[in-house]
């Protein structure tokens, strides 16, 4: 069964993105539909790099929520872009916990475990980690967490692939609010057939609504869903 657009969205959302940019790839349409119906999200940078990306950033996010502010973002170590596998994995998991406790997402959404970077590898398993079914500390615990998707994720060494069972409907705002926000990042914007050119953003939404049964859409795994 297709859910409707409209039928259930998620109160809060955080997305865990190892650098700027990655929240648009993977979560742009959901940030887009997230903030239409009034509700909050955070994007947890790992990384930032330089004064450019990090301006980047701050466009490509109003241009999601539409200059309404309901996305907020948070950097965790600005200064170690391409070097987050240097870190002592438990520093990476504390912060990641402590934005968690102070947030209170309903849903948080990390980058897929299998990817060929290394700051992206280090960031998730430290997300994995950090989302633990910690039941009994009386700490929060996300009902919802899961993995989007980038199509730079597949060229991969690892023998899993994204294998999403989780679509979220996007309307046309959403997917050019996504490429909007894309193009922001003009420092990473590429020419088709880059896998981060517009011309794939839209691809990819079109292959994942055909799988559900809708005109666009982006697709997740899941980690854990309670209900």
């Amino acid at each position: 069964m297709i859910v409707e657009p409209k039928s259930f969205l998620p109160r809060s959302v955080l997305v865990i993105a190892p650098h700027p940019d990655d929240e648009v790839l993977g979560t742009g349409g959901l940030l887009s539909r997230v903030t239409r119906s009034n509700r909050e999200a955070l994007v947890l940078y790992g990384t930032m790099g330089n004064d450019t990306r990090q301006t980047e950033a701050i466009g490509g996010l109003a241009i999601l929520d539409d200059y309404t502010d309901r996305i907020n973002y948070s950097v965790l170590f600005p200064e170690y872009d391409g070097h987050m596998d240097t870190l002592p994995l438990k520093d990476i998991i504390e912060k990641i916990e402590d934005h968690i406790q102070r947030f209170e997402p309903e849903m948080v959404i990390m980058p897929e475990p299998g990817g060929f970077h290394q700051d992206h590898r280090t960031l998730s398993h430290a997300a994995m980690a950090a989302l633990r079914p910690n039941g009994g500390t009386f700490t929060y615990r996300p009902p919802i967490v899961a993995v989007y998707e980038e199509p730079s994720d597949y060229w991969t060494l690892e023998t899993e692939q994204h294998h999403p069972i989780l679509y979220v409907t996007l309307d046309q705002v959403d997917i050019d609010r996504k490429c909007e926000a894309m193009r922001n990042h003009f420092s990473q914007d590429r020419p088709h057939p880059s896998e981060r050119s517009i011309e794939a953003l839209r691809a990819l939404a079109t292959l994942r609504g055909a799988q559900a049964g809708v005109p666009q859409a982006e697709a997740y795994e899941v980690r854990r869903w309670l209900i």
